[in-house]
């Protein structure tokens, strides 16, 4: 027996390999300055703690993008509290999306 109630044993089940993404996210590295103000389609995104703990964030931020109509993919590290936050609430569940990241202020933001 598996363990799993009699329903739920003919049932098709997810795996644990079409959700856990555990793996480094890859493309080639690109500042967030080269892509501020222009549409980027948002794909995956990870937020972990910074080695750089003396900065103004403790949590890094990597998003993985490509440029709309192409498939090359590229990633960038942020600190970005306000990007890190949005990400967390709302793209959960709606990737891939397009976004712009501004400066506002001294902060980016998607938008």
């Amino acid at each position: 027996m598996n363990g799993l109630p009699k329903q739920q044993q003919n049932e098709e089940l997810p795996r644990f390999s079409d959700f856990a993404q555990d793996g480094p996210l890859d493309g080639d590295k690109m500042s967030i300055e080269k892509i501020l103000d222009k549409e980027i389609v948002i794909r995956n995104f990870r937020i972990k703690n910074s080695r750089f703990k003396d900065q103004n964030s403790a949590s890094c931020l990597t998003l993985q993008f490509s440029f709309p109509g192409e498939d090359k993919r590229y990633i960038v590290f942020t600190g970005s509290a306000v990007i890190a936050d949005q990400m967390e609430r709302h793209a959960t569940g709606n990737m891939p999306f397009v976004a712009t990241i501004r400066r506002i202020g001294k902060y980016f933001s998607l938008t």
